[in-house]
C-alpha cells in the first residue's frame, strides 16, 4: 500500500485520534504510485531518492536565483549563496587580483601583514625610484646617505695663540655624493650619526699644532699629535647632524709663537645611521 490509504474517510462526527491518522498516514515504506510525478523515486528497500533525472533549476528555483546539482557538485546563480570564507583553490573561472577594478564589493582589504606577502613578491621594479627612504631602512643594512672627503687647496697661514682658531679652507673636494659641502663646511641634508675624521699637517715646527672639529660654530672635538709625528694632528668623532641645518668645519691652533704658513688638512664624513 502506499503512504496515504485512500479507501478510509473521516465522517463528520469522528474525531481525529492517532488510532485513525494510523488509518490515513500509512506506517509501510512509500510506494512508487504515492510520488508519481514527482521528483522522487523509491529504493528497493523503499526508502526515498531523487530520481535519475535529478532536481532540476526550475523545481529549485525562487526569485532570482537558481541550483543545478549534477553528481558530487553544484552551481549557483544569481544570489544562491554567500560564503564568508572560501579558499582560493576552491574557486574557478576569472578571480580578480587585487590590482584590479572590481565590481560590488569583490574584494576588501584594510591591512595587508608580511605574512601576506610570499617570498620575493615584492620585487625592486615595484616599488618607484626614491621611495624608500632611509627611515624605512632595516638596521645592519647599507644605506645610500651622504659622503664626503675635502682637502686643502693649499698650504694656509695659521696665527699663534692659545685662544685663535683659523679655519681650514678645504678646497678640493674628492668626493661629495649629495651635494652637501660647500665653502668648507659639510651641511648634510639627511638626519643621523656621522662618522667624521680630520686632520692637519704642516712640514716645519708648530709647538702643540692641533686640530678642531665645530660644530654649528661649536667646538665638539679636539684632535690629538700623532706619535712621532710632532707636526700632525687628527681626530675622529662619531657625531649627531639634523639634517636641517647642523653643520660641522675644520679648525687649526697651534702656540708656535709666531704665524705658520704652511698648515694643509683634510676631512672626512659618512652617514653610518639614520635619525631617529
Amino acid at each position: 500500500m502506499g503512504v496515504l490509504d485512500t479507501t478510509y474517510t473521516f465522517t463528520a462526527t469522528d474525531l481525529v485520534t492517532s488510532a485513525k491518522l494510523n488509518n490515513v498516514i500509512d506506517q509501510t515504506t512509500f510506494t512508487a504510485t504515492a510520488i508519481t510525478g514527482t521528483t522522487l523515486a523509491v529504493s528497493e528497500s523503499g526508502q526515498l531518492r531523487v530520481n535519475a533525472s535529478g532536481i532540476t533549476p526550475m523545481q529549485v528555483a525562487n526569485g532570482d536565483y537558481s541550483i543545478n546539482v549534477t553528481g558530487s557538485s553544484a552551481s549557483c546563480t544569481g544570489n544562491a549563496a554567500t560564503a564568508t570564507s572560501v579558499a582560493y583553490t576552491g574557486l574557478t573561472g576569472t578571480i580578480p587580483t587585487w590590482n584590479q577594478n572590481t565590481t560590488g564589493n569583490a574584494a576588501t582589504v584594510t591591512t595587508v601583514t608580511s605574512t601576506s606577502l610570499a617570498d620575493n613578491s615584492v620585487t625592486t621594479i615595484k616599488i618607484l625610484d626614491g621611495n624608500v627612504t632611509q627611515a624605512k631602512i632595516g638596521a645592519n643594512v647599507v644605506g645610500k646617505g651622504p659622503l664626503i672627503f675635502a682637502q686643502s687647496l693649499g698650504v694656509q697661514s695659521v696665527p699663534s695663540g692659545n685662544t685663535i682658531y683659523t679655519k681650514i679652507l678645504l678646497g678640493t673636494e674628492t668626493v661629495d655624493t649629495n651635494n652637501n659641502f660647500a665653502d668648507s663646511r659639510f651641511t648634510p641634508t639627511i638626519a643621523g650619526y656621522y662618522q667624521v675624521n680630520f686632520g692637519i699637517g704642516t712640514g716645519t715646527g708648530a709647538i702643540a699644532l692641533t686640530a678642531f672639529l665645530f660644530k654649528n660654530a661649536l667646538l665638539a672635538s679636539a684632535g690629538t699629535v700623532v706619535a712621532g709625528q710632532t707636526f700632525v694632528s687628527r681626530g675622529s668623532i662619531i657625531v649627531l647632524l639634523n639634517g636641517s641645518g647642523d653643520f660641522i668645519e675644520l679648525y687649526a691652533q697651534h702656540n708656535q709663537g709666531s704665524t705658520v704658513t704652511n698648515i694643509d688638512g683634510n676631512m672626512s664624513a659618512c652617514l653610518i645611521r639614520s635619525y631617529p
